[in-house]
């Protein structure tokens, strides 16, 4: 493989990175077939995303060529005030709300991307992560105690429109994962760290690109 698809001079690994509340379906250029010296984001066959916490970041291939990937952000905002956003969801019904939007996006998605749903790709390539699905809230619609956040009724979405209830959500905090090779690698979730915009030592060895032909992704609901 080409030295500018897959790494650089320090020797690190290039992926595609989508920022929070991006995403799409991406493609992937055959290395083999490129020109040396090419500079073509296609040609990196590593994608992910990171610094995920109450968001998910989702991943499944769609076939050797394409993939969809999102980090998928769910805002329960204030009606009357812009600035004032959770992401604890104070009642069922704001969660399922959240749901509903993801559901109708991936179908959009899938319209527009014309996806054929390949069943058994999607699920042995699937990948959710989402370190903090549920928090201990007081004072909510449901009580005080474990409360599911946002990101929890995102990945119920995605169960949904995939028709995989038991798909696995695994608490990381972002991941890289090579398309055509298959590899992965998962990030933990240092909340201290994150939020001092401090990557965790598992991109050590990579390098973000920036995924220029992301999309937005918004999922946001206002009671």
């Amino acid at each position: 493989m080409l030295l500018h698809m897959s790494g650089n001079q320090s020797g690190k690994i290039k992926f595609r990175c989508v920022d929070e509340s991006r995403g799409g379906t991406f493609s992937f250029r055959n290395p083999d077939s490129a020109k040396s010296g090419a500079e073509d984001p296609e040609l990196i066959q590593y994608i992910g995303t990171s610094g995920v916490k109450t968001c998910v970041g989702v991943y499944f291939k769609l076939s050797d060529d394409r993939c969809f990937l999102a980090h998928i952000n769910g805002v329960i905002r204030d009606k009357e005030d812009d600035n004032r956003a959770t992401r604890v969801c104070p009642s069922d019904a704001d969660g399922e709300a959240i749901k509903n939007i993801v559901k109708e996006k991936l179908e959009a998605e899938a319209q527009q991307e014309q996806w054929d749903k390949p069943d058994m790709i999607i699920r042995e390539s699937l990948l959710m992560v989402c370190p903090e699905p549920e928090t201990y809230a007081i004072f909510t619609e449901l009580g005080d105690g474990p409360t599911k956040q946002t990101g929890w009724w995102v990945a119920e979405g995605i169960r949904e429109f995939l028709n995989l209830p038991d798909a696995p959500l695994m608490m990381k905090a972002g991941f890289v994962v090579g398309h055509r090779d298959g590899h992965r690698q998962l990030l933990t979730h240092d909340s201290v760290a994150a939020s001092s915009g401090v990557d965790p030592p598992e991109l050590a060895g990579y390098e973000k690109v920036p995924e220029r032909a992301a999309g937005d992704w918004p999922v946001e609901i206002r009671r």
